[in-house]
């Protein structure tokens, strides 16, 4: 995988640029193909991979990267699905499969992690990936803002201007987990509250019921009544 900041478009390769970095691109060949991936995708896919990246903690963030390259083996393949994803009605779900496989390409690393940030405005989308990661962990504001290289008192500031807040989006993270748990995995209270980081089950009822407007078991059985054949 090369990073620079001046790209030569060579045949065979995937090529990620960088948003609102303007710069000369040489072409190697008159066949390419520009796929645009809105940032939903990258989130999810940030969400899916990166979070122990971050969690590892990163100072050199790709600063002077504009652009990512790296040669592809099976270059018809991707040329084929993008194709698709340009020409065909496809729903999320399919184009998301396919941009996944596209990304999987790369090698997934701390600096290719990092240089796919730069495509999501905020902080609030990485503390949501360390807290996926690590659910269960007793998290702090002082301890999420250690790993993003910055003070509690930025943190605080930067999630407040995102219109959100380290303990909402905490809350979310733990209250997506726990009905995922108990709907999809059939995990029982106890073992929902535990891995979610709540040391108090009865805690855990209030909080969710507050969350979601019912408690957890008439959540399952709602769950199971709409998904019944």
């Amino acid at each position: 995988m090369d990073y620079k900041s001046q790209i030569e478009a060579q045949a065979n390769h995937l090529i990620i640029f960088r948003p609102g970095v303007q710069f000369k691109i040489k072409l190697s060949s008159k066949y390419f193909i520009c796929l645009n991936v809105s940032q939903d995708f990258l989130i999810d896919y940030l969400e899916l991979n990166g979070g122990k990246f971050i969690t590892q903690g990163c100072k050199n963030q790709c600063n002077d990267y504009s652009a990512v390259s790296v040669s592809c083996n099976n270059s018809s393949t991707i040329w084929n699905m993008m194709e698709v994803i340009k020409n065909t009605e496809l729903n999320y779900q399919q184009k998301k499969y396919i941009i996944f496989f596209i990304l999987s390409i790369f090698p997934l690393d701390v600096d290719f992690i990092f240089f796919l940030t730069f495509f999501i405005n905020g902080v609030g989308f990485k503390i949501r990936m360390i807290a996926k990661n690590e659910i269960s962990k007793k998290w702090s504001l002082v301890k999420m803002a250690q790993l993003l290289y910055m003070s509690p008192g930025t943190l605080k500031k930067r999630l407040s201007n995102e219109n959100t807040s380290y303990t909402k989006i905490l809350l979310d993270c733990r209250m997506q987990k726990a009905a995922e748990l108990l709907t999809i995995h059939n995990k029982n209270v106890f073992q929902t509250a535990d891995y979610c980081g709540y040391k108090s089950v009865s805690f855990f009822i209030t909080t969710f019921k507050k969350y979601y407007g019912t408690s957890p078991m008439l959540f399952v059985k709602r769950y199971i009544a709409e998904n019944i054949n």
